[in-house]
């Protein structure tokens, strides 16, 4: 019952202000009525519940309190079109730099709260992890705690409960079976390619190796690593960083619907600069 007045509520997009905002104005407004997880608030001197200026108080899908004016607005073109709220090019009201940044906030939260964006966030984390091809099972438990802010392992709980919190994906991702499993291990699929960075790296660690402390280049050892091995930090080819998520490599990858994102960098150049 509780989840049906919620929604209803939600049906509406008209946003308002807080009603306690109002209590040092010539207008005011009090709590008319509590139920079903809804909030209604009525001027104080009609107490009319169902006119436009009613403003509902409701917390939605993301624990985030909300208030919509009890308002629809809608323009319909012909038999055919229609939208929501009419668009506004001319702004009456003089706009600061703080109006910017809630706006670009609230864009943001937009996209993050999009259905598609859990799953999609999660798997590319998943990726970063180590498993370029994530089963749907494994993407769906990190979306979970994307979406519930929190992860439930071995009688420990991590998060806060709130959207998007990054300790609870991070758990997920890493305290999930397909991710502790040893019998894993033998999917010949599983895992990923190491980049060409890291691989260095990894040898430069088994060797115990250390800079000395006399050595005065700017990069040392990594000087000019790009055009060594195609690869270097804070140096990718483009915004779009130095390999794409979704690379599939001709042949036996590609015809399996498999990704393998860093074989992309993989090159004659950048094998024959690596081994070397």
């Amino acid at each position: 019952m509780r989840k049906r007045g919620v929604n209803a509520v939600l049906s509406l997009k008209v946003g308002a202000f807080d009603p306690a905002v109002f209590s040092d104005s010539t207008v005011s407004y009090r709590l008319k009525e509590s139920s079903d997880g809804v909030e209604v608030y009525v001027l104080s001197e009609s107490g009319i519940i169902g006119e436009t200026s009613t403003i509902f108080k409701v917390v939605d899908e993301y624990g985030k309190t909300v208030f919509f004016k009890n308002m629809i607005s809608s323009i319909t073109l012909g038999n055919t079109y229609s939208m929501r709220n009419p668009p506004s090019f001319m702004n009456l009201v003089n706009v600061e730099l703080r109006d910017a940044e809630y706006e670009v906030d609230e864009f943001l939260m937009h996209l993050i709260r999009y259905r598609s964006s859990a799953p999609f966030i999660s798997k590319k984390l998943i990726q970063y992890h180590g498993i370029s091809n994530p089963s749907p099972g494994y993407v769906q438990r990190v979306s979970q705690a994307f979406i519930s802010g929190s992860f439930s392992s071995g009688g420990k709980t991590f998060g806060n409960n709130e959207y998007g919190n990054l300790k609870a994906v991070a758990a997920a991702i890493t305290l999930d079976p397909e991710s502790l499993t040893p019998v894993v291990d033998a999917d010949p699929v599983s895992g990923n390619i190491r980049e060409p960075l890291l691989k260095v790296m990894q040898i430069l660690r088994s060797l115990s190796f250390q800079r000395s402390p006399y050595v005065k280049f700017r990069h040392g050892l990594f000087d000019n690593m790009s055009y060594k091995i195609g690869q270097m930090v804070f140096d990718p080819p483009d915004q779009f960083s130095f390999f794409a998520h979704d690379y599939q490599p001709p042949g036996a990858f590609a015809e399996s619907g498999l990704v393998a994102p860093e074989s992309e960098l993989m090159s004659m150049s950048s094998i024959v600069g690596s081994v070397s």
